[in-house]
């Protein structure tokens, strides 16, 4: 069980000092604006489909974006 939570806390310390030394205008390129507008774009298509095709409540509309 230790190694196992070692090895987690490990992880996010790597990520963070990763993105802590990584140049901003590398995270921010034109890669995180399309998976974000296509991530955008699933999201839309499933909130129109479900509730006009499945007539889902706004609750279920909110747990399935």
């Amino acid at each position: 069980m230790l190694p196992e939570l070692a090895g987690i806390q490990a992880t996010g310390f790597q990520l963070f000092h990763t993105i802590a030394r990584a140049d901003v205008a590398v995270i921010f390129g034109p890669q995180v604006f399309i998976a974000a507008s296509g991530a955008f774009t699933v999201m839309a298509l499933y909130l129109l489909i479900a509730r006009l095709a499945l007539k889902r409540k706004s609750a279920e509309l909110t747990v399935g974006a």
